[in-house]
Protein backbone atom coordinates (compact mmCIF):
# COMPACT_ATOMS: atom_id res chain seq x y z
CA UNK A 1 0.00 0.00 0.00
CA UNK A 2 1.00 2.96 -0.80
CA UNK A 3 0.80 6.94 0.91
CA UNK A 4 0.83 10.21 0.43
CA UNK A 5 2.68 12.47 3.03
CA UNK A 6 -0.20 15.64 3.02
CA UNK A 7 1.04 19.21 4.19
CA UNK A 8 -2.02 21.13 5.86
CA UNK A 9 -0.06 24.51 6.37
CA UNK A 10 0.99 24.59 2.70
CA UNK A 11 -2.54 23.42 1.36
CA UNK A 12 -4.06 26.54 3.10
CA UNK A 13 -1.64 28.89 1.22
CA UNK A 14 -2.23 27.15 -2.09
CA UNK A 15 -5.94 27.16 -1.76
CA UNK A 16 -6.44 30.22 0.69
CA UNK A 17 -3.72 32.57 0.76
CA UNK A 18 -3.26 31.19 4.60
CA UNK A 19 0.40 31.07 5.39
CA UNK A 20 -0.06 30.02 9.05
CA UNK A 21 -2.52 27.05 9.95
CA UNK A 22 -1.54 25.35 13.32
CA UNK A 23 -3.63 23.80 15.97
CA UNK A 24 -1.88 24.56 19.55
CA UNK A 25 -2.56 23.95 22.73
CA UNK A 26 -4.60 25.99 24.60
CA UNK A 27 -1.88 27.12 27.69
CA UNK A 28 1.63 27.87 26.01
CA UNK A 29 3.92 28.53 28.32
CA UNK A 30 7.53 30.48 28.24
CA UNK A 31 10.80 28.45 29.23
CA UNK A 32 12.27 31.71 30.35
CA UNK A 33 11.77 35.26 30.73
CA UNK A 34 14.53 35.78 28.05
CA UNK A 35 12.71 33.48 25.64
CA UNK A 36 9.32 35.39 26.33
CA UNK A 37 10.97 38.95 25.39
CA UNK A 38 12.16 37.54 22.11
CA UNK A 39 8.52 35.99 21.55
CA UNK A 40 9.62 32.43 21.68
CA UNK A 41 7.25 30.24 23.46
CA UNK A 42 7.13 27.03 24.24
CA UNK A 43 4.84 24.45 24.54
CA UNK A 44 5.09 21.31 27.27
CA UNK A 45 5.80 18.37 25.43
CA UNK A 46 2.68 15.36 26.14
CA UNK A 47 1.10 12.69 24.34
CA UNK A 48 -2.47 13.50 22.61
CA UNK A 49 -4.25 11.69 26.06
CA UNK A 50 -2.71 14.26 27.74
CA UNK A 51 -4.10 17.05 25.73
CA UNK A 52 -7.07 19.73 26.27
CA UNK A 53 -9.21 18.45 23.88
CA UNK A 54 -12.65 16.80 23.87
CA UNK A 55 -12.40 14.76 19.76
CA UNK A 56 -9.46 13.12 18.52
CA UNK A 57 -8.71 12.48 14.56
CA UNK A 58 -7.85 9.16 13.58
CA UNK A 59 -4.57 8.89 14.07
CA UNK A 60 -5.14 10.55 17.57
CA UNK A 61 -3.78 13.69 17.37
CA UNK A 62 -5.99 16.56 19.30
CA UNK A 63 -8.79 18.54 17.34
CA UNK A 64 -9.40 21.94 18.78
CA UNK A 65 -13.01 23.57 18.78
CA UNK A 66 -14.64 20.62 15.85
CA UNK A 67 -18.02 21.35 14.80
CA UNK A 68 -20.65 19.21 12.89
CA UNK A 69 -23.70 19.98 10.67
CA UNK A 70 -26.78 17.87 12.60
CA UNK A 71 -28.54 15.67 10.42
CA UNK A 72 -32.67 15.75 10.52
CA UNK A 73 -35.44 16.30 7.74
CA UNK A 74 -34.41 19.52 6.02
CA UNK A 75 -35.76 20.64 2.80
CA UNK A 76 -34.57 20.66 -0.83
CA UNK A 77 -35.82 22.48 -4.21
CA UNK A 78 -35.78 19.80 -7.15
CA UNK A 79 -36.87 20.65 -10.55
CA UNK A 80 -38.69 23.19 -9.18
CA UNK A 81 -40.36 21.79 -6.26
CA UNK A 82 -39.11 21.62 -2.73
CA UNK A 83 -38.85 17.99 -1.01
CA UNK A 84 -37.98 16.68 2.46
CA UNK A 85 -34.71 14.83 2.66
CA UNK A 86 -33.34 13.11 5.63
CA UNK A 87 -29.65 13.63 6.36
CA UNK A 88 -26.88 12.25 8.82
CA UNK A 89 -25.05 14.23 11.18
CA UNK A 90 -21.75 15.53 9.75
CA UNK A 91 -17.78 16.58 11.34
CA UNK A 92 -16.83 18.90 9.16
CA UNK A 93 -12.86 18.13 8.27
CA UNK A 94 -11.20 18.69 11.16
CA UNK A 95 -8.62 20.69 8.92
CA UNK A 96 -10.74 23.84 9.16
CA UNK A 97 -10.90 26.74 10.01
CA UNK A 98 -14.09 29.72 10.96
CA UNK A 99 -13.88 32.99 10.84
CA UNK A 100 -16.52 35.00 12.81
CA UNK A 101 -17.95 38.64 12.26
CA UNK A 102 -20.78 40.81 13.20
CA UNK A 103 -21.67 44.56 12.88
CA UNK A 104 -24.09 46.61 14.42
CA UNK A 105 -27.53 48.19 13.57
CA UNK A 106 -27.12 51.48 14.81
CA UNK A 107 -28.52 54.75 13.36
CA UNK A 108 -25.94 57.73 13.48
CA UNK A 109 -27.53 61.27 13.05
CA UNK A 110 -25.35 64.42 13.11
CA UNK A 111 -25.38 66.99 15.42
CA UNK A 112 -26.56 70.34 13.51
CA UNK A 113 -23.91 73.16 14.60
CA UNK A 114 -22.42 70.98 17.31
CA UNK A 115 -19.44 68.27 17.45
CA UNK A 116 -19.99 64.67 17.30
CA UNK A 117 -23.49 62.67 16.63
CA UNK A 118 -26.45 61.21 18.31
CA UNK A 119 -25.67 57.07 18.08
CA UNK A 120 -29.14 54.78 18.61
CA UNK A 121 -28.62 51.37 18.97
CA UNK A 122 -31.18 48.88 17.55
CA UNK A 123 -29.40 45.62 17.62
CA UNK A 124 -26.90 43.33 15.76
CA UNK A 125 -26.83 41.84 12.28
CA UNK A 126 -26.44 38.57 11.72
CA UNK A 127 -22.81 36.57 12.39
CA UNK A 128 -21.42 36.57 8.97
CA UNK A 129 -19.27 33.19 8.96
CA UNK A 130 -16.51 32.34 6.54
CA UNK A 131 -15.46 28.60 6.86
CA UNK A 132 -12.54 27.55 4.88
CA UNK A 133 -11.42 24.07 4.93
CA UNK A 134 -9.45 20.92 3.38
CA UNK A 135 -11.07 17.80 2.23
CA UNK A 136 -8.47 14.93 2.89
CA UNK A 137 -7.94 11.62 3.37
CA UNK A 138 -9.77 10.20 6.16
CA UNK A 139 -11.92 7.32 7.21
CA UNK A 140 -13.87 8.01 4.18
CA UNK A 141 -12.34 8.78 1.06
CA UNK A 142 -12.76 12.56 -0.51
CA UNK A 143 -15.47 11.81 -2.78
CA UNK A 144 -17.50 10.81 -0.17
CA UNK A 145 -17.06 13.63 2.22
CA UNK A 146 -17.63 15.94 -1.10
CA UNK A 147 -20.95 14.33 -1.61
CA UNK A 148 -22.15 14.96 1.73
CA UNK A 149 -20.71 18.77 2.19
CA UNK A 150 -22.75 19.09 -0.90
CA UNK A 151 -25.70 17.40 0.60
CA UNK A 152 -25.69 20.48 2.72
CA UNK A 153 -25.19 22.92 0.31
CA UNK A 154 -27.50 21.80 -1.55
CA UNK A 155 -30.55 22.90 1.30
CA UNK A 156 -32.85 25.16 1.02
CA UNK A 157 -33.07 25.34 4.98
CA UNK A 158 -31.11 26.42 8.08
CA UNK A 159 -28.73 24.07 9.07
CA UNK A 160 -28.74 22.96 12.08
CA UNK A 161 -24.59 23.56 13.81
CA UNK A 162 -23.41 22.25 17.27
CA UNK A 163 -20.09 22.86 18.50
CA UNK A 164 -18.32 24.70 20.96
CA UNK A 165 -17.12 27.88 19.33
CA UNK A 166 -20.85 28.37 17.67
CA UNK A 167 -22.47 27.84 21.14
CA UNK A 168 -20.15 30.61 23.00
CA UNK A 169 -21.40 33.00 20.43
CA UNK A 170 -25.11 31.71 20.38
CA UNK A 171 -25.40 30.44 17.06
CA UNK A 172 -27.19 27.30 16.47
CA UNK A 173 -28.60 27.60 12.88
CA UNK A 174 -27.19 28.77 9.81
CA UNK A 175 -27.74 29.11 6.21
CA UNK A 176 -25.03 28.76 3.35
CA UNK A 177 -24.94 31.61 0.77
CA UNK A 178 -22.13 30.45 -0.97
CA UNK A 179 -20.00 28.21 -2.00
CA UNK A 180 -16.10 27.71 -3.82
CA UNK A 181 -14.53 24.31 -4.60
CA UNK A 182 -10.79 25.64 -5.68
CA UNK A 183 -8.75 23.33 -7.32
CA UNK A 184 -4.64 23.29 -5.88
CA UNK A 185 -2.40 21.86 -8.92
CA UNK A 186 -0.96 18.83 -8.96
CA UNK A 187 -2.65 17.34 -5.68
CA UNK A 188 -6.01 15.86 -7.14
CA UNK A 189 -6.33 13.17 -3.87
CA UNK A 190 -7.45 16.53 -1.53
CA UNK A 191 -10.62 18.86 -2.40
CA UNK A 192 -10.58 22.74 -0.44
CA UNK A 193 -13.90 24.22 -0.39
CA UNK A 194 -14.78 28.02 1.37
CA UNK A 195 -18.38 28.04 2.66
CA UNK A 196 -20.06 31.64 2.91
CA UNK A 197 -22.46 31.32 5.66
CA UNK A 198 -24.74 33.74 7.79
CA UNK A 199 -25.93 32.89 11.28
CA UNK A 200 -29.99 31.84 11.68
CA UNK A 201 -32.38 33.06 14.78
CA UNK A 202 -35.48 31.63 14.39
CA UNK A 203 -38.57 33.75 15.12
CA UNK A 204 -42.08 33.34 16.49
CA UNK A 205 -44.83 35.41 14.76
CA UNK A 206 -47.79 35.61 17.08
CA UNK A 207 -51.07 36.10 14.89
Amino acid sequence: MSYISIDISSLFAEAFGITEFRRTPRFPQAASAREAERGQILFPQANASQMPAEVYSYIGTPVMFPFTFLGGNYRRLNRGIVETVSLADWDLPYSTLVDFRRTKNISITPINGGNGSVKEFYGFDDWQISIKGIIIPDKTDVETQLQRLLQFENLVDSINVVGDYFKMLGIYQLDITDIELPQIKGKPYVRPFALTCISNEPLELVL
